[in-house]
Formats: C-alpha cells, structure tokens, sequence
C-alpha cells in the first residue's frame, strides 16, 4: 500500500500548511519543512528501486516524486525566508 502511505503524507503536509498559513506557528513550518524531507528520501529510494530493481519507471509514481520534490524546495525557500536556519543556531 505505498500509495495510501503517499495519499497520506499529502493530507498532513496540506494540513499542516494550512494550519501555517493560519496561525503562523513556526513549528508547524519546521515538521512540514521535516515531513517533506522525508518523502523526497523515500522518493529518491523507490525511484531507485524502480530503475535498478524492477527496470520499469511509472510515470505517475515519478509525478508524485516531482511534486514531493517541488513542495521541499517551497517549503524550504520559505523556511530560510523566516530566518529558522538561524532560530536552530541559538
């Protein structure tokens, strides 16, 4: 079920943006901006997994990777925007 489990990354990273945009709550920023990382990680395994193993790319599946992959840069350009490189330093 990797599907389900990507359907459902997309829910909380959706919520937890909405949930930013609203409250403007840095942590909520910080787990989006973690969450994403994760996905993109996973990703970049099962693309590889993909390629190398089953010697088959699907092009949804590589679809979603470019999404996760564009909402990590989002979230991290908004992330360096908000100065939380530096809230992390102190």
């Amino acid at each position: 079920p990797v599907a389900v489990y990507g359907v459902m990354l997309s829910v909380v990273l959706l919520t937890l943006a909405v949930a930013w945009i609203r409250t403007d709550n840095p942590v909520l920023l910080d787990i989006h901006a973690g969450l994403s990382l994760v996905g993109v990680i996973f990703e970049v395994y099962f693309l590889t997994l993909q390629m190398f193993v089953i010697q088959a790319v699907c092009i949804w599946c590589t679809l979603y990777g470019l999404s996760l992959l564009l909402r990590f840069v989002v979230v991290g350009v908004i992330w360096l925007r908000q100065g939380r490189l530096s809230a992390r330093r102190r």
